[in-house]
């Protein structure tokens, strides 16, 4: 009983002796005391005694949130990886784009500028690194526009139907797809999310780590974006964001770059930026973003998506028929589940 004692005993000599330690690189790596008002939902650093209950001393929540999840999140992140892919012209130009059922594909109008643009591009199913598994073979659609096409520069969204001419691929709906709710996102500012994507047209890769909202847009002049600190990179644009249930939030479109008053965007020293002795107000000026201060990146709202594949009719019949028949596959009761449950069943064909 007295060895157990001091055994205990010097693992909270240990312990004690540690929590400066933690407690001084805390505040250099925050910038900021580690050491917190309780009320504020921050850690309290306590005085641990041999009075305490070792149980109730070894295990803390740190931070301001509750990071601990269900293993089945990486399950149903591996599920809403199916439906994404890489939108790809065979040469220079790329993208991300995801399955939003029915065979159609969702990315930014600014990747698939006009029909003709669309025509030359396939998407890519499976692009992705096996090192850890057995190799899967890439399954390639070529986009179809003269099946469906609907693009809005406004809300920089284009989609158009993906088809296998080949007839080599599995279905489409064999990798399950994505929801739009017409429901207002239900985020708060640092909001864990998640960004799915091709960047530089690589093999797919997930943003998970250091990845919050900073602001989801709701109140602002213009709601229809929403933003946050996920890393993307060229070839990111129509990546889908995902809140922590992997529930469908934005379209990834465009980083956002510091700007101060006057609309001059800054450099990463917080310095306005010229070009020729002249403001620089507009990134399409540089040639080189390298120097730029970005403060966040920015996704259109999947809910004011939905607002205006609701508004914008399909002037060509066939076409609005299937317009309608996508929005009343996302009404389904239950539709996210369906989606999943295909993306499921998908991945057991494998």
């Amino acid at each position: 009983m007295a060895a157990a004692e001091e055994r205990l005993g010097s693992h909270l000599s240990r312990i004690q002796s540690t929590e400066r330690r933690i407690t001084e690189r805390s505040e250099r790596i925050l910038g900021r005391s580690a050491t917190r008002n309780a009320e504020r939902g921050s850690w309290q650093s306590e005085t641990i005694t041999h009075r305490a209950d070792p149980a109730g001393l070894l295990e803390r929540l740190v931070g301001n949130s509750n990071d601990i999840v269900s293993i089945e999140f990486l399950e149903a992140g591996l599920l809403a990886r199916r439906a994404v892919g890489r939108i790809w012209d065979g040469d220079q130009s790329y993208s991300t784009g995801f399955h939003v059922g029915l065979g159609l594909v969702m990315t930014t109008a600014h990747s698939l500028p006009s029909i003709a643009a669309a025509s030359d591009h396939v998407l890519q199913m499976d692009y992705e690194e096996q090192s850890l598994g057995p190799p899967r073979r890439i399954s390639e659609f070529s986009l179809d526009p003269e099946t469906f096409f609907m693009r809005n520069e406004e809300y920089d969204v284009a989609i158009c139907a993906a088809t296998d001419f080949a007839g080599i691929a599995p279905p489409l709906d064999t990798f399950g797809w994505h929801v739009f709710s017409g429901e207002d996102e239900d985020t708060s500012s640092g909001t864990p999310v998640s960004l799915i994507q091709h960047p530089n047209g690589e093999m797919k890769s997930l943003v998970v780590h250091n990845s919050h909202f900073v602001d989801t847009g709701r109140g602002s002049d213009d709601d229809r974006y929403c933003w946050y600190t996920a890393d993307t990179k060229p070839g990111s644009s129509g990546s889908p964001v995902f809140d922590p249930s992997w529930r469908l939030l934005a379209l990834h479109h465009s980083a956002v770059p510091a700007r101060n008053p006057q609309g001059t965007i800054l450099d990463r020293d917080g310095s306005p930026l010229q070009k020729d002795g002249v403001p620089v107000t507009d990134v399409s000026q540089l040639n080189d973003l390298a120097n730029v201060l970005f403060r966040a990146n920015e996704g259109i709202r999947a809910s004011r998506l939905v607002g205006w594949l609701k508004s914008e009719q399909n002037p060509d019949p066939t076409q609005e028929a299937l317009r309608e028949k996508l929005l009343d596959l996302w009404r389904r009761p239950g539709a996210r589940r369906i989606a999943q449950q295909a993306a499921v069943l998908g991945s057991a064909s494998v």
